[in-house]
């Protein structure tokens, strides 16, 4: 410890007259002074993270699996955002955003030369500036759905009026309050590691002897500038709460001169209240939404399906192509919840062992239970029985056609009863289901699609209204809507070919339309041995939280190549800068699965890249959806892939597993070697096929 102390602290003393981009050497000089009545420290990270993850169940035990709060964290410069923020996130299970997380992420990946530009001139950036790179962080999937956490944001009384507007005003504001002479202290003392960001005090919160070679240290930081900051956040401070407590959200100052974890107990008090009192109104307007939906869904189906006999020729605004974003929305169920603890998940799982399993579980499905969706003759998808009973329905025949199959498929009971008034699992690969049989564009095939789509939406209405749903199923409920759509093209068709039709996102599943995605599996070589980047998601993520994953993934958008579309994930997701990825970044084939989901058939293939890192490059995440990228022996990480599968992500298992096979980390003797090999290719390659063998 008395070394740590000596190493933060005469490097302080040093950096005065040194470039802060350097580590400073170690030496000795006197710990920056502090009152003796402070008497704590902070707890390791492991403890941090079991408190808030203790918090995270007990609230999904009051709540089950509701949104978290939309939640501002602010205080005063050195007043423990850093450490707090991710331990309420986690809680609360919201997304961490904060501005200056976001900008260096972006300089990093300079994927944003307007902000470099005006950064480096020395500029501030405009409140609508700073506003606009927040915005877009808050409106992506996990935010919106999941809640969020503005971790030392918003910093003027414009920002926070920018923010009050619409959809974005917060639930609750939380300020972190310490005394002047303690965050003097602590801004003196602190090192910060130049790689990931993490920041460290040599009394209050001793680095890890791992990181000790990379810590910085600020060589701006002297007492007149911290008092002079400290005195400047005051007066800003006062008129962003003031800005708040006029709008009536309800705010807290909290003691942070004492333990983390007193602190974050404090703060979960108050945030829990603002939940209590809000949950009260919220069920009261659903109570009432709900009425509403009961007495309007049937006139909304009764419209849609007018609608649809018209569809062809009428004319309505285009949805905007698809944006990418999530290449999993709805895949394979994951093997760990996210409200249990890992040794409970563990021994849940116990008997899922071995590398065949990692291919399996992605491909969970019976073709015999599925018909095929034809467009023009060519196979696009697959649909489930519920859902061609659904299409046999009246007034849907301008939209699509159910007749026999007149591809070769899987046969379970053989008869001629084809035309019996409900279809039984075991008769759908018998059928098959065309799409806008009587339009003859892509134009007008994609209106007739979107006017069934409509139609489907309003039946997933009328059938959530109801108080009990049986196992009927909402194919396209409202809520998944994206108002985007997806380029459709025959099963096996090359991604330059032009579409069939295009479809609405939200029903990519319920017709079994392949999409497409791409990871990028980041790794550096040490010593000769090769490690492998992983990232663990972050616990706001709605699918896969806390679960290992590739450095970068997600979807195709359209018009994108996929080497560009993997440039882009790695640059945003892991701020890999642009140059090691255009001079490092290879192509390495794909991986396919299919997976029999709640709403249908989820169809994926995912282009792999491998990208080699410099060894001292770190990736770094800016916008809140990793908790932290950990580095793994490759041979370590089969390893966990044969043993503990629970802990990753299904389908970045699977492209772990296919880096393993191709770079060599399964032998040739190894028992499974033959099998894998082989389920990796055969069911890609079924991924993959127009039809299926009889």
């Amino acid at each position: 410890m008395k070394g740590l102390v000596a190493l933060c602290c005469a490097a302080y003393a040093a950096a005065l007259s040194a470039p802060a981009s350097k580590p400073m050497p170690p030496a000795r000089a006197e710990p920056p002074p502090t009152k003796e009545t402070y008497e704590f420290s902070y707890s390791g990270a492991s403890e941090r993270r079991a408190a808030a993850e203790a918090q995270m169940r007990s609230r999904m035990r009051r709540l089950g699996r509701a949104a978290g709060p939309k939640i501002v964290l602010l205080g005063k410069p050195a007043s423990g955002k850093g450490t707090l923020a991710p331990m309420l996130s986690c809680a609360y299970r919201s997304a961490r955003v904060g501005l200056g997380s976001l900008l260096r992420a972006r300089l990093r990946a300079e994927s944003d030369g307007q902000v470099r530009a005006a950064l480096q001139s020395g500029k501030l950036l405009s409140d609508e500036d700073a506003m606009d790179i927040v915005q877009e962080r808050l409106e992506r999937e996990d935010a919106v759905e999941g809640g969020w956490l503005l971790d030392g944001f918003p910093r003027t009384a414009g920002q926070a009026r920018l923010l009050l507007e619409g959809p974005l005003k917060p639930d609750a504001v939380v300020v972190l309050d310490r005394p002047d002479d303690l965050a003097v202290a602590f801004c003196l003392g602190r090192c910060e590691d130049s790689a990931t960001g993490a920041v460290y005090h040599p009394r209050f919160a001793p680095p890890p002897d791992d990181v000790r070679h990379r810590l910085v240290w600020r060589t701006d930081d002297t007492e007149e500038v911290v008092k002079k900051r400290l005195a400047k956040h005051a007066q800003e401070c006062n008129a962003v709460l003031a800005t708040f407590e006029e709008a009536g959200v309800p705010v807290k100052v909290v003691d942070n001169a004492r333990s983390e974890l007193e602190t974050f107990a404090d703060c979960c008090s108050f945030v829990d209240e603002v939940e209590a009192s809000m949950r009260g109104l919220k069920a009261r307007r659903e109570r009432k939404q709900k009425r509403r939906d009961k007495l309007a869904a049937p006139w909304r189906l009764m419209e849609a399906t007018r609608r649809v006999e018209t569809a062809a020729v009428e004319q309505r605004p285009e949805p905007k192509p698809a944006s990418g974003g999530s290449a999993t929305e709805e895949d394979v169920e994951a093997l760990c919840y996210v409200d249990e603890t890992a040794e409970q998940c563990a021994a849940r799982n116990e008997e899922l062992r071995g590398l065949r399993a990692v291919v399996r579980r992605c491909n969970t499905y019976d073709p015999a239970r599925f018909a095929p969706v034809l467009v023009e003759g060519e196979q696009v998808g697959f649909v489930a029985a519920q859902l061609l009973n659904k299409l046999r329905g009246p007034g849907l025949s301008a939209a699509v056609e159910v007749g026999p199959n007149p591809l070769p498929h899987v046969v379970r009971r053989r008869d001629d009863e084809l035309d019996e008034e409900v279809i039984e699992d075991d008769d759908v690969s018998a059928l098959a289901a065309t799409l806008a049989p009587h339009a003859h564009s892509v134009a007008e095939r994609t209106r007739v699609v979107q006017a069934l789509v409509d139609a489907l939406v309003a039946d997933s209405e009328l059938l959530l209204a109801r108080p009990d749903q049986g196992t009927e199923v909402a194919f396209v409920p409202r809520s998944k809507l994206r108002d985007e759509l997806q380029d459709v093209r025959a099963l096996g068709a090359p991604l330059n070919s032009p579409p069939l039709l295009r479809i609405e996102r939200a029903a990519v599943v319920s017709f079994g339309v392949p999409s497409y995605g791409c990871h990028v599996n980041g790794f550096t070589r040490k010593n000769g041995d090769v490690y492998i980047w992983l990232a663990k998601r972050a616990l706001s993520k709605p699918t896969y939280p806390g679960l290992l994953d590739q450095i970068a993934a997600g979807g195709l958008p359209a018009k994108t190549s996929l080497l560009e579309n993997a440039k882009r994930e790695a640059a945003e997701e892991a701020s890999i800068p642009r140059d090691i990825l255009d001079g490092n970044l290879r192509a390495a084939g794909c991986v396919s699965y299919r997976y029999a989901a709640r709403r249908g058939l989820s169809t994926k293939t995912l282009a792999v890249f491998d990208l080699e890192l410099p060894e001292d490059l770190v990736p770094i995440n800016g916008d809140g959806e990793v908790d932290a990228f950990m580095l793994m022996k490759a041979e370590d990480a089969v390893e966990s892939l044969r043993s503990r599968l629970y802990e990753w992500k299904p389908n970045s298992a699977l492209v772990m597993l296919d880096f393993a096979m191709r770079w060599g980390y399964i032998p040739p003797d190894d028992p499974d070697y033959i099998s894998v090999s082989h389920d990796l290719r055969s069911y890609s390659a079924s991924s993959r096929s127009s039809v299926w063998s009889k």
